[in-house]
């Protein structure tokens, strides 16, 4: 997965399906104190390494769930994952055979694309199913960092993966039961993040430093929010011509790029969050440098085939 020098570059490679390896060694630091403690949620600790995700429970109560993700692979990427429901009809075995690694996908009837659902479609980008399916988001962190989220699982069965087919680390199934309860306390946060089609909208500022945001998709189709620093007055169209570059029409002429113009290696990767479905809302504690950023989403839009980011789903904002 191509997660090299932007959280932009790094999400455009898990929709591709990518993955490159390096061999820088991440030692995980001491975690932060979890700033959503006050609240009386479950915690789990999840860790990734290498090749799994370690800490995930097997079975839960429906509920809502402190989430401490702690990055522990050797490798210099901003990882992560996030919960997704399996949806109606579908079984586990059938998700894990979509996730495996080529190499390891099991040879039967159920794993192929002319039998199983879960590949339906994908050669199109994400299979028809991935838009109705409830997805609860999920945490991102750097290399030996650990990072903190809320998210809300109700009955059902359930996934942590990795968010694209073929990583290392296998999907771990977990079953929810119960009612979800009616008094769920609910964080406290400095900044409302909503996502439509296609937009962000903040009920405040963003300002640098580390702060609680409620992220709420409150479109149709899934959404995510990543962010990217960028040079000091970089504008919208010029992030959009980057990556017009890179989806252009591969049948047309090559997309020149202006001599100054912005390139990949002027992004440094930020903070992201997992992909949250329709309805979605999750917190998530994040400690943003100073500067300018891009805020992007990748998610593919099944109707045009582009991803968010084409169809306005970007912002350029400075931080102080």
């Amino acid at each position: 997965m191509r997660r090299l020098l932007s959280v932009v570059a790094l999400l455009l490679a898990i929709n591709a399906g990518m993955l490159q390896s390096v061999a820088a060694q991440a030692t995980p630091e001491a975690a932060p104190t979890n700033p959503f403690a006050e609240l009386g949620l479950t915690q789990l600790d999840i860790t990734i390494t290498d090749t799994a995700f370690e800490g995930v429970p097997s079975d839960l109560d429906a509920g809502r769930y402190v989430v401490a993700f702690t990055n522990a692979a050797t490798s210099d990427f901003h990882e992560g994952g996030a919960f997704l429901q399996l949806p109606e009809g579908m079984t586990t075995d059938e998700f894990m055979a979509m996730a495996a690694p080529p190499e390891a996908t099991p040879v039967s009837d159920a794993a192929t694309p002319e039998a199983s659902p879960v590949a339906e479609g994908q050669d199109d980008g994400y299979p028809p199913w991935y838009y109705e399916t409830q997805i609860a988001g999920g945490p991102y962190a750097d290399p030996g960092e650990t990072t903190y989220a809320v998210v809300e699982l109700a009955a059902g069965e359930w996934v942590f993966w990795a968010e694209y087919p073929g990583a290392p680390q296998a999907p771990v199934a977990i079953t929810v039961s119960g009612e979800l309860p009616s008094d769920l306390p609910v964080p406290q946060a400095d900044v409302t993040i909503e996502m439509s089609e296609f937009a962000f909208a903040f009920s405040d500022p963003l300002v640098a430093g580390p702060q609680v945001i409620e992220l709420a998709n409150v479109g149709e189709q899934p959404h995510f929010i990543g962010f990217g620093m960028v040079p000091a007055g970089t504008t919208d169209d010029e992030v959009l011509a980057l990556f017009e570059s890179e989806f252009g029409d591969p049948a047309a002429s090559p997309v020149a790029t202006p001599v100054g113009a912005l390139t990949f290696d002027d992004v440094e990767e930020g903070w992201g969050s997992g992909d949250q479905s329709g309805g979605v809302t999750a917190w998530y504690a994040i400690d943003l440098d100073p500067g300018t950023h891009v805020v992007v989403c990748f998610v593919t839009d099944p109707e045009t085939g582009l991803p968010h980011i084409m169809l306005g789903m970007i912002d350029v904002i400075d931080l102080e």
